[in-house]
């Protein structure tokens, strides 16, 4: 499995999480259960944002890799 796969299957992994904290957000009544569920799903999008950004330079880097 090459590196560009791994992050693409990290980053799909990651949007499954960050889709799971929005609707554990949206059902929750606790006001300090939301806040941490938010604080978790802003943490989760800047990481998707980031490994995103690095996928688009592997793919650069690597043209064979892009598509994959």
């Amino acid at each position: 499995m090459t590196v560009a796969s791994q992050v693409k299957q990290t980053i799909a992994t990651l949007k499954g999480i960050e889709s799971t904290l929005e609707l554990y957000s949206l059902q929750s009544y606790n006001e300090d259960e939301k806040s941490v569920y938010n604080n978790s799903l802003d943490t989760t999008k800047k990481v998707i944002y980031d490994l995103e950004k690095r996928l688009k330079q592997l793919e650069y880097e690597e043209p064979q890799y892009k598509g994959l």
